[in-house]
């Protein structure tokens, strides 16, 4: 059997916690309902137009293959003496929304995407680490701190409306190696 990683169990942990509280919770007439949340890419199952609204899920940004902008570093002011290390380990969330053929005017799509962008950003906020270690790295804080980065995209409509969204978002984790 495979080990399995922090960055694995975060990710975990931010899905779940975004299928509690974008889809168990919400109604199921819900316009701004989201269909599926994955960790990584959504591979066509179901495909965007069937989910409506997809969450993915990712280490680090898939999307900028060839920069360091977006990786994991250790947190410089917080090496400690006597081998102790604070990582920020950086996630991407990447969604999209695809309204085919459903008629919403553009005021009623753009509503929409603000309200499944801001269910995003609160439900990340919210997720709760407290309890996360893995080898002795252990999460140290929570999804709320000045590097959290949101945008929403739009293009088509008026018959079908596509919106993208992207977060950017780090959790701190610390390990101390013994001798």
């Amino acid at each position: 059997m495979i080990e399995t990683t922090i960055h694995y169990e975060i990710l975990h942990r931010v899905a779940e916690q975004l299928q509690k509280d974008l889809i168990d919770t919400i109604i199921e007439d819900d316009d701004a309902l989201t269909g599926v949340v994955v960790e990584g890419p959504l591979l066509d199952l179901p495909d965007y137009e069937e989910a409506r609204i997809s969450i993915e899920l990712y280490e680090n940004d898939p999307f900028t293959y060839d920069s360091w902008d977006w990786v994991d570093e250790p947190v410089e002011d917080m090496m400690e003496i006597g081998y102790g290390m604070t990582w920020r380990r950086r996630f991407t969330l990447s969604a999209r929304m695809l309204l085919i053929n459903t008629m919403e005017e553009r005021s009623e799509a753009r509503l929409i995407a603000s309200v499944v962008k801001s269910r995003i950003e609160k439900s990340l906020m919210a997720t709760d680490f407290s309890d996360l270690s893995l080898d002795g790295e252990q999460v140290t804080g929570r999804i709320f701190n000045k590097n959290l980065r949101s945008k929403l995209l739009q293009s088509g409509g008026p018959e079908s409306w596509d919106f993208e969204f992207q977060v950017r978002f780090e959790i701190n984790t610390t390990k101390v190696y013994s001798n």
